[in-house]
């Protein structure tokens, strides 16, 4: 649409560095196959990283790098669109089945890939909606009428279509991806209430009078708090809604039962967390055997008595990588979760729920909305450089 070329992108500094850290990521990985028990297993893993997920970051990259607003709304517009429709299909026809191993046919669908496409759909919403009020986008004073209620329509939009992409992570009954939806919640309430008392007139106790933080004197920036408080509020108490008003299958109570039924850890006996369990004990003593160079991509699944999957990438590194590999992935994400902080402490956060579900699902090369958070070293770079000129 721009008439842009790919050369230029390219020639840029953030790009050359980019693919230099993906490309020497890769050869480690390749060079633990050299002494992986499950060499072919593990090719499997980095040709699958190399084709989901090295792509993905280049071509996010590409995007954070022309980002303008128009692009952003249709983004944010299109996940709303996508977050009602699929709401509304599953429930009139609930196509998920938790009680088996995922195979394809037509009317099933994935209750993992949806589960961990709408939760992150929830977390972008919420998160621009904290951006714009922090940015001023939503106004509290107007020149005319219409300005408010066409501002007022739109806040109200983003905070509904984020309650419904909340309620769709919870029929896709991904439990995981619904702990890591109300720890993000609850953190940015927290850290908004904080700033909302922090900059409020608050009397000293000695002396009794009314002290005037920095905060206090700062009303535009008390006033962005106050209204995140009650955006997070009333999105909390539309998810609750639905979830409670709705009709669901009983599998849902279920499986958020088993969860919480924490008293002997036996979970009553759920399939999906005692898997996940095993194969972290089964990671624990690969470890202990196995402490600095681990056993090579695809070690794993040789010593897998329930699991092919470590369910944690943390563990996965360090099982299949040992000291070596954990401090490699530590050091990316040092990079990523450093550089997304500096363009934005939203992105920075959705970034911190991509990793939390990362502790919980399959391996490495499925986390792709973890990894694009390499893209952000990429821009960082094209920045530095362009303050140097």
């Amino acid at each position: 649409m721009n008439n842009e070329k790919w050369q230029p992108m390219i020639n840029k500094n953030g790009f050359k560095k980019l693919f230099s850290i993906l490309f020497l990521f890769i050869c480690y990985l390749s060079l633990t196959l050299a002494y992986s028990s499950n060499p072919v297993y593990g090719f499997q893993k980095i040709l699958n990283f190399i084709i989901s997920v090295v792509p993905s970051v280049l071509v996010f990259y590409y995007l954070v790098s022309t980002l303008n607003e128009l692009r952003l709304k249709l983004f944010i517009y299109s996940l709303g669109i996508i977050s009602v429709l699929t709401v509304s299909y599953i429930i009139i026809v609930y196509p998920f089945d938790q009680s088996t191993i995922y195979h394809y046919k037509p009317g099933r669908w994935s209750h993992v890939i949806y589960g961990r496409m709408i939760s992150s759909f929830a977390v972008v919403l919420l998160l621009y909606l904290m951006w714009m009020i922090e940015k001023g986008k939503t106004r509290l004073r107007y020149d005319t009428v219409r300005q408010a209620k066409e501002e007022r329509r739109r806040v109200l939009f983003l905070m509904f279509i984020t309650s419904l992409s909340v309620y769709g992570t919870y029929l896709s009954a991904l439990r995981a991806a619904f702990v890591g939806l109300m720890l993000v919640g609850v953190g940015l309430l927290v850290i908004s209430a904080w700033f909302v008392v922090r900059s409020s007139r608050f009397k000293n106790l000695f002396t009794g009078k009314r002290v005037h933080s920095e905060l206090t004197k700062n009303e535009g920036l008390r006033t962005q708090n106050v209204s995140m408080v009650y955006s997070l509020l009333i999105i909390t108490i539309l998810s609750a809604l639905l979830i409670l008003l709705i009709p669901k299958p009983d599998i849902i109570n279920y499986r958020f039962n088993n969860m919480i039924a924490i008293n002997d850890l036996q979970f009553k006996g759920d399939p999906a967390i005692h898997s996940r369990l095993d194969s972290w004990e089964l990671s624990w003593e690969i470890i202990k055997d196995n402490p600095v160079i681990g056993v090579g991509m695809g070690g794993f699944s040789s010593y897998h008595k329930v699991e092919v999957y470590p369910h944690n990438i943390m563990l996965e590194f360090a099982v299949e990588g040992g000291v070596v590999g954990l401090l490699i992935l530590c050091s990316l994400f040092v990079v990523m979760f450093k550089s997304s902080y500096r363009f934005s402490k939203f992105t920075f956060y959705f970034l911190l729920f991509t990793l939390f579900l990362s502790l919980f699902s399959k391996e490495f090369s499925n986390q792709t909305m973890l990894w694009i958070g390499l893209s952000f070293f990429g821009v960082e770079k094209d920045k530095r450089s362009k303050e140097k000129d």
